[in-house]
């Protein structure tokens, strides 16, 4: 697929979620939400053509120096943003400036992709030592930590799905899969008796009994389900929908603007998007495929960046759905949110040039 092919996945994406949001903005009788996001895309789709243009990806591929410091860069600011008074529903997460925000963990999933493929496109044909699987452990635990005392669980999971698609992705053998699922097993008790804090804990029990606490700590999940089953095959349109009109439906700007898209414009809307999320991995896994032997950097940085995407809209539709826990992950390319779609623009500019 040419670039053209990505554009325009990319302009329906956008229209997609400008329509959606200009909904919300109506029903809340506030602009705010669908203009701040056009701004952001006119300076994703902005960066996206320059990197384009005039940024020679090379350049990251042979220079691990800028990697690592662009790694190290990232580690501060999450350290920084775990300094700050300021909290944002609860969380240390963000960086305000005035009236926008920016999600330094949308950096660190960045700098991991990079750094997990320049160590083990430098390294392929040792890739059987258990050294490298510890040390990119180590590049891969850094980050997860400070994301975790945010406390921002989804991020973190986000951070699981890059590291763990690049290692395998990178020949890893089957018996050192065992041995590192085994250690995520432990390392998952050992979160939940000692790290996990007792509201995160009862979120993950709750959504195990989904009919328990439905106007407490389930409400949100049941409202979203209450939303998906109005939307039916065509939808309710730009001014429908009782949960999104009557503000029944929290966050519905970002954790939960799955379920908006499916109140407003049904089965119907959920394929055509759905075929944009599908033409856009085909987009990236043609680029991956359609690359030399040699170009081991390349197509690891593309697996990682698929994971981080795949893993979004994973986690994003289960919390909707009710069939995982909610945790505050945007649906790429649709939720409101400049950081994940600058990012996310910045990645495909710079795969578009290999």
């Amino acid at each position: 697929m040419k670039n053209k092919s990505l554009y325009l996945i990319l302009f329906f994406l956008a229209l997609f979620s400008l329509v959606t949001l200009l909904s919300i903005s109506l029903a809340y009788h506030n602009l705010s939400f669908f203009l701040k996001q056009l701004i952001w895309y006119i300076l994703s789709f902005s960066l996206m053509i320059s990197l384009i243009k005039f940024f020679n990806y090379k350049y990251l591929k042979n220079n691990r120096f800028f990697i690592f410091a662009f790694y190290l860069f990232s580690i501060l600011l999450l350290i920084l943003v775990l300094c700050q008074s300021q909290q944002i529903h609860g969380v240390k997460a963000w960086f305000r400036f005035g009236n926008f925000s920016f999600q330094p963990s949308e950096i660190a999933k960045f700098s991991l992709i990079l750094i997990l493929a320049k160590y083990f496109s430098s390294r392929h044909i040792e890739i059987w030592r258990k050294r490298h699987l510890i040390f990119s452990g180590i590049y891969f635990l850094i980050p997860l930590s400070l994301i975790i005392a945010e406390p921002d669980l989804g991020n973190a999971s986000i951070l699981f799905f890059i590291w763990f698609a690049i290692i395998l992705a990178s020949g890893i053998k089957t018996k050192d899969f065992l041995i590192l699922l085994l250690i995520f097993i432990v390392a998952s008790i050992f979160a939940w008796s000692f790290i996990l804090k007792d509201y995160q804990k009862e979120r993950i029990t709750n959504f195990l009994r989904p009919s328990e606490n439905i106007l407490t700590i389930n409400y949100q999940i049941n409202q979203a389900k209450i939303a998906i089953g109005e939307g039916g095959f065509f939808g309710q349109g730009l001014k429908g929908g009782i949960q999104t009109n009557y503000h029944f439906l929290p966050q519905a700007h970002s954790d939960f603007i799955f379920a908006v898209f499916v109140e407003k414009w049904g089965v119907i809307g959920v394929f055509f998007l759905f075929s944009l999320y599908l033409f856009l991995f085909w987009y990236l896994q043609s680029k991956a495929f359609s690359l030399s032997l040699s170009s081991n950097f390349e197509k690891l940085f593309i697996f990682g960046f698929s994971a981080m995407l795949l893993g979004q809209i994973i986690v994003h539709l289960g919390g909707n759905l009710g069939l995982l826990p909610v945790t505050g992950i945007n649906l790429p390319f649709l939720s409101y949110g400049g950081s994940n779609l600058l990012i996310n623009f910045a990645i495909l500019g710079i795969i578009s040039k290999m």
